[in-house]
């Protein structure tokens, strides 16, 4: 079997900023404007932070899988998890507190949203046999 975390990692990451790239275009065909700007940069720190919580969340599942089972008892996915949500909310609550010609809430959000999709069209990437386990 030819499956490689890094390989699908790469996709994932193609992924994210081929999706991000097609919301920022939208936002510019949109208002066909200088008014695209805070929205674009938004979608561009937002595209940012997936990136960031995507390998954050790699590095945890893979030092997850090399544990043996008395360790992995005690290791703590919520405490990550918490830690990803936590930075998210700090981006939206900075997106929100910063003039709005500046950066845009609505485009930090949409953008945001690139990530679950893309962790959603990652198991295309995945190989059958991978993806539903030995049987």
């Amino acid at each position: 079997m030819d499956f490689s975390v890094k390989e699908l990692s790469r996709k994932i990451i193609l992924t994210i900023i081929a999706l991000s790239f097609l919301l920022a275009l939208g936002c510019v065909l949109f208002f066909r404007s200088m008014d695209a700007l805070p929205y674009v940069i938004g979608v561009v720190v937002a595209t940012l932070l997936n990136i960031a919580k995507f390998y954050w969340l790699r590095a945890s599942a893979i030092k997850a899988s090399e544990m043996d089972t008395a360790s992995r008892a005690g290791f703590s996915y919520q405490i990550h998890y918490f830690l990803r949500l936590l930075l998210t909310g700090g981006v939206l609550l900075a997106a929100a507190l910063l003039p709005d010609n500046i950066i845009n809430l609505l485009g930090v959000a949409l953008g945001i949203l690139v990530f679950p999709i893309a962790m959603r069209f990652s198991r295309l990437f995945v190989p059958k046999d991978t993806a539903k386990g030995d049987e």
